[in-house]
């Protein structure tokens, strides 16, 4: 079987990456071979996302160009593994980046000049300790 997409990587919505994992899900490919592994996904978590998927069909990935990535292999397990947790590290901090953000951009739209006290006590200023903030 052979899949092409003139689209981004970027995106799981592509018609031939579904092919490929509806043929990969009905038992019909064993080995998923890209040139290069951004022809699959240009996205972490995407990648993590699909290697696990091929996984649990029983099909292992080969990338002619990026010779390391081969899930057949414990090396390139343990590969795919790392970058599913650095993904999962990125997304986590992205998250954490918006909440920081949104909580920021509330108080000046209360009127709050940054590094004004909103009322609220810290304790445990030591360098090296943990602020506890009581409200």
């Amino acid at each position: 079987m052979r899949c092409s997409d003139h689209a981004s990587g970027g995106t799981l919505n592509r018609p031939g990456l579904q092919r490929v994992l509806d043929a990969a899900r009905a038992g019909l490919l064993d080995v998923l071979l890209v040139g290069h592994v951004h022809s699959l996904s240009r996205k972490e978590r995407h990648l993590h996302f699909l290697f696990g998927k091929l996984d649990s069909y029983g099909v292992v990935f080969h990338s002619a160009l990026d010779h390391s990535f081969d899930t057949s292999t414990p090396t390139g397990r343990f590969q795919m593994q790392m970058l599913g947790s650095f993904a999962r590290f990125e997304e986590e901090g992205a998250l954490e980046d918006r909440r920081a953000a949104r909580g920021s951009s509330a108080g000046l739209s209360n009127g709050c000049s940054p590094g004004q006290d909103l009322g609220r006590s810290v304790t445990g200023r030591q360098v090296g300790q943990s602020a506890a903030i009581n409200q």
